[in-house]
């Protein structure tokens, strides 16, 4: 398993990935020693956070969010070290950030489903925060380059976060799971939707 560990309070504390490992996968994790992975955020500080591990044919792909957008890296050893691969491609200008990544591979394509933030690149900074965050999709035939395939899901009045999808065979549909979460709130709903 690969976690997030935050060292310290603030939004400028350091978020590093560890890992942890369970003989049957569900109960007493070990955490190993050492950080499995660490980057440089998009404002400067040490941030790696919200990872989504991808099993390749030979070897397993990483992608995790440094702020504003996503990146990636390989590991040969199943996790142990990784070589950063730089942020992931996407051939939309218009989407400024993209985060909550979630990769699952659907017959031979990479279907991404992402977030993106309430704020753009150049409003950071600013107070102003009032989109709405909206789950997007996009594919890749090899998990670096993707192209936008439109919105996936949107609300009315609460952001749309954190997808992950769930596939119960080949030949089945898949389901979406995702956060509501209400403008100013700190907690969130669990909700589900069908892939199409």
């Amino acid at each position: 398993m690969t976690f997030e560990g935050k060292t310290g309070s603030g939004n400028k504390a350091p978020r590093r990935l560890y890992s942890a490992v369970s003989a049957d996968g569900v109960t007493n994790f070990s955490v190993e020693s050492g950080v499995r992975l660490q980057d440089r955020g998009s404002q400067g500080n040490i941030f790696a956070s919200v990872p989504e591990v991808v099993k390749l044919r030979r070897n397993h792909r990483i992608y995790c969010s440094v702020g504003l957008w996503t990146r990636s890296a390989i590991s040969r050893n199943e996790g142990r070290t990784w070589r950063k691969e730089g942020d992931i491609k996407l051939n939309r200008r218009r989407v400024e950030t993209l985060v909550d990544a979630n990769v699952t591979r659907v017959n031979r394509k990479y279907v991404l489903l992402f977030a993106t933030l309430p704020a753009t690149r150049g409003e950071v900074r600013t107070q102003r925060k009032t989109r709405l965050q909206k789950i997007y999709r996009a594919f890749s035939r090899k998990g670096r380059k993707f192209k936008f395939a439109g919105l996936k899901i949107a609300l009315p009045s609460a952001h749309a976060i954190d997808p992950d999808m769930v596939r119960r065979g080949p030949r089945k549909r898949g389901r979406i799971y995702f956060s509501r979460m209400k403008r100013g709130a700190r907690t969130s709903d669990i909700l589900s939707a069908l892939y199409r």
